[in-house]
């Protein structure tokens, strides 16, 4: 699996492709979280996603698993970045991880699959 870093306000932020986190969802054994609007996880999400959109995120922090890696995921990669800074800042001890491109990139090679 390839992880990349982008850095944001000196915090670095792993990810990972859309591609990549698909495939780990097969197992149904990762923790990911969908930080969309209610109509956008409504309309399209990826099978065993948690809803947390991002203004609730941290009145319901306690609702991640944080035994193993967090992965977030939103529509474009922007806002599931801006969660994953909440959530360091919270939990600089635990491992977040970005899927980069989001929903569209995943939608994007849906075929491919």
């Amino acid at each position: 699996m390839a992880v990349s870093y982008a850095f944001d306000c000196d915090m670095p932020i792993k990810t990972i492709a859309g591609r990549a986190i698909k495939k780990l969802m097969l197992d149904g054994t990762i923790e990911l979280v969908d930080v969309r609007m209610f109509i956008e996880f409504k309309a399209h999400h990826l099978k065993g996603a948690k809803h947390i959109p991002l203004d609730e995120l941290e009145e319901r922090i306690d609702e991640l698993k944080m035994e193993s890696p967090v992965y977030v995921i939103c529509q474009s990669g922007i806002r599931s970045q801006k969660a994953i800074h909440k959530l360091q800042a919270l939990f600089p001890e635990k491992e977040f991880i970005n899927v980069a491109g989001g929903m569209n990139h995943i939608d994007a090679y849906a075929n491919t699959y």
